[in-house]
């Protein structure tokens, strides 16, 4: 990857998710158009612990495209670590697509738990942002 300021990542050109422009229907307060307002609050919680993202930047694993929610750069190590959003959780078919997606991210390196924070959500429960803030703090190495 070269060596660079969260700066200079951020700021270059990116392959973004093509897919559904039309759901992108909530600006976060960088401006950047995002799926929901859940991952809108994601997106100001990494804003907020002074880390810079990119949002649906496309990761190619043996060849197929995936669009991590939030693609983060850490600075100290220059990694890249990945956070996704899984917000149907309660939708049988958005489980199946989310453990299809889980798996090739797994076989590709990309791990829970160490590269890969997963924040699960249903139309039960609403995101508790105080935990979700202490989860991304606790994942990017803030304390």
């Amino acid at each position: 990857m070269g060596f660079y300021t969260p700066e200079q990542w951020a700021a270059k050109d990116y392959e973004k998710n093509p897919a559904h422009l039309e759901g992108l229907k909530h600006r976060s307060a960088k401006g950047i158009m995002m799926r929901s307002r859940a991952e809108v609050s994601i997106a100001g919680v990494i804003d907020s612990l002074d880390r810079v993202y990119r949002y649906e930047q496309i990761i190619y694993i043996d060849g197929e495209p995936y669009a991590p929610d939030f693609t983060v750069f850490v600075p100290g190590t220059q990694e890249l670590k990945y956070i996704e959003y899984c917000g149907m959780m309660d939708d049988p078919e958005y489980v199946q697509r989310f453990l299809k997606k889980d798996r090739a991210y797994f076989e590709a390196g990309i791990r829970s738990g160490q590269n890969l924070l997963n924040i699960f959500e249903n139309s039960d429960h609403e995101l508790d942002l105080e935990y979700i803030a202490r989860q991304i703090g606790w994942f990017l190495e803030i304390r």
